[in-house]
């Protein structure tokens, strides 16, 4: 299959948008899809249905949604947003989010990934420390009263466009594909998108949405790459707000107090190492910042409701 087929193959009806237009034909009466509970293993694909509203949902798995052609309404928080073609936009887990009903041009696909993906597969072959990746992990690992979503409008972004096309084709021509050319091909878009941010920030073109996310990023970044010794005066001097601005300002985006927010991190970089190292767990502790082994324990069992020692012998990597 060809990208001329690829196209074709999306534009062409499937059973369910006939039998919508049939029933719409004979009823003239607007149709609404309300989603199922889904029972995502790892990950899946599909094409949203043309025609049919989607009603307001949330879901337990991080979705990417990318506009092939034509343009999709969603209301993703209570604000309605217009996205173009090529545009991709990040749902976290937890997001509550609608979609406008896609006319005949409007081509919507949605690619859907279970937290077990990022915490099994993904991160093997990803950079932790990086601002994408952060808000894969923080979407496993946070409490969900906060929820976001990561937008990029990669119309310019060719090579990225043809390897979502390519992963699409690939997921289209072989029903059962090899994890491992999939896993190749979406570790490949990240990589194009946090190459794509980055772009944003030196050139400063990047929208109001982009804006907020790099906001987001910069204290997160410095708290990643300071973990172990972070404290407000010494972000606030790095940052250029006062200490006082700055906990009010992570309260705000995060919904955390700052030693929520740091104990999160700091256990979060705590699984990575227990599933992907042999460090004994004292070492793990003193690594990733905490200077109490005790208060590790407790924080860990308070989070993960298990101790580090069996959350490592039923999640370490084979």
């Amino acid at each position: 299959m060809d990208f001329k087929e690829l196209d074709d193959f999306l534009h062409s009806y499937t059973d369910h948008e006939r039998e919508y237009l049939t029933k719409k034909k004979m009823s003239n009466e607007e149709i609404a899809y309300t989603p199922r509970k889904s029972n995502l293993k790892i990950f899946d694909f599909k094409k949203t249905s043309r025609f049919l509203s989607v009603t307001e949902h949330n879901h337990e798995y991080i979705e990417m949604n990318y506009v092939y052609s034509g343009e999709i309404k969603q209301v993703i928080n209570n604000t309605e947003i217009l996205l173009k073609k090529n545009d991709l936009i990040i749902l976290d887990t937890q997001v509550r989010h609608s979609i406008a009903p896609p006319g005949k041009n409007d081509i919507l696909l949605a690619f859907r990934f279970s937290k077990k993906y990022f915490t099994k597969i993904f991160f093997k072959d990803f950079n932790p420390d990086n601002p994408i990746s952060d808000f894969l992990l923080k979407s496993l690992f946070e409490s969900q009263k906060y929820n976001r979503y990561l937008f990029f409008p990669i119309q310019d972004e060719f090579e990225l466009i043809c390897i979502l096309k390519l992963l699409v084709i690939e997921l289209i021509e072989h029903e059962k594909t090899d994890e491992s050319i999939y896993n190749h091909y979406i570790t490949i878009i990240f990589e194009k998108l946090l190459k794509y941010y980055e772009k944003a920030l030196v050139s400063n073109k990047e929208s109001s949405k982009t804006k907020d996310t790099k906001l987001y990023f910069d204290i997160l970044s410095f708290i990643e790459e300071n973990h172990q010794n972070v404290t407000v005066k010494s972000m606030s001097q790095i940052l250029n707000y006062s200490p006082n601005y700055l906990s009010s300002l992570i309260k705000k985006i995060t919904g955390k107090n700052f030693s929520q927010l740091i104990c999160e991190i700091r256990l979060k970089k705590a699984i990575i190492l227990l599933e992907s190292t042999n460090l004994p767990i004292s070492e793990i502790c003193e690594e990733v910042g905490f200077s109490n082994q005790n208060t590790f324990y407790t924080m860990f069992e308070k989070q993960f409701h298990t101790t580090p020692k069996k959350y490592r012998n039923m999640n370490k990597y084979n």
